[in-house]
């Protein structure tokens, strides 16, 4: 049950990481509109992301 937890902690923080790095893109994107298209792809992987770590918390509190 904690190693799920973990892991699921885990999932969060590489999610805000990952949100950040997108932040910045953004920023970038910004200055540079040909990174744009990366951003889309990098916008859309993050929403899968953040998806699978509702899902993850779903299936942790279904199992306890």
């Amino acid at each position: 049950m904690n190693q799920s937890k973990d892991s699921q902690e885990e999932i969060s923080s590489v999610a805000y990481f990952f949100n950040r790095y997108v932040l910045q893109k953004l920023f970038i994107s910004s200055l540079t509109p040909r990174i744009s298209s990366v951003l889309v792809i990098s916008i859309i992987s993050s929403f899968v992301l953040f998806g699978a770590c509702s899902n993850a918390s779903e299936t942790v509190e279904t199992a306890v």
